[in-house]
């Protein structure tokens, strides 16, 4: 299993994108945050996480940035 941690950490995905929003919390889960961040920082509104789409830790999609970057 921790073979399988090392290969999604280097393909991506939700967990490693610098868009997610939230955390593990059980009740909160990771959100995306893409259009969240596609908007000048100055036009941006505090919003409920909930109104974010739900991802998976592993999901990766075109959009997807690494936090590093």
């Amino acid at each position: 299993m921790y073979l399988i941690s090392i290969k999604t950490q280097k393909q991506g995905g939700c967990q490693q994108c610098a868009y997610v929003l939230g955390g593990t919390d059980a009740d909160v889960g990771m959100r995306c945050g893409y259009n969240y961040y596609q908007q000048p920082a100055v036009e941006r509104k505090v919003e409920k996480l909930s109104n974010f789409p739900s991802v998976g830790a592993n999901n990766t999609c075109p959009n997807w940035i690494l936090k590093s970057t």
